[in-house]
């Protein structure tokens, strides 16, 4: 049985959406990455300077 015109844009619209919203998902999946990226570097920051004075204080 043959599709017509309204029902495959009705389709192609839901199909849309649904891409969107997976689109959007991944993007707000790739920032919290990053955030999470940006949290450990600081981390790693403050761990060197913490070894760095016991270091110091070592000699």
């Amino acid at each position: 049985m043959p599709i017509d015109n309204h029902e495959l844009k009705t389709k192609i619209g839901k199909i849309e959406q649904r891409l969107n919203m997976v689109e959007k998902r991944e993007q707000e999946d790739f920032i919290g990455i990053y955030s999470r990226l940006d949290n450990l570097e600081e981390s790693l920051r403050k761990l060197e300077n913490d070894i760095a004075a016991v270091h110091l204080n070592n000699q």
